[in-house]
């Protein structure tokens, strides 16, 4: 197992601890995990050839809510 120094200020350690200990683990298995699946999060080949493929003619949002039956109470006057 390597290790690695991460300087951090008081607050920032504080928090991180507590996210820690909300997950059961100690601030170091926190932080290996969360390293590990940042160093492993990458989008698969054909997720990423999908960026721009929809080019100009995307619908544009008032156009996709007319085809709903009915619009969000949020969105109604």
């Amino acid at each position: 197992m390597e290790t690695i120094v991460v300087p951090v200020d008081a607050e920032t350690k504080r928090r991180l601890e507590q996210l820690a200990c909300a997950q059961g683990l100690s601030l170091d298995a926190w932080a290996a995990e969360v390293l590990r699946r940042a160093a492993l999060a990458e989008w698969p080949e054909v997720v990423r050839q999908l960026a721009g493929a929809w080019g100009e003619d995307f619908p544009e949002p008032a156009e996709l809510r007319r085809s709903l039956e009915q619009e969000s109470l949020r969105e109604s006057p």
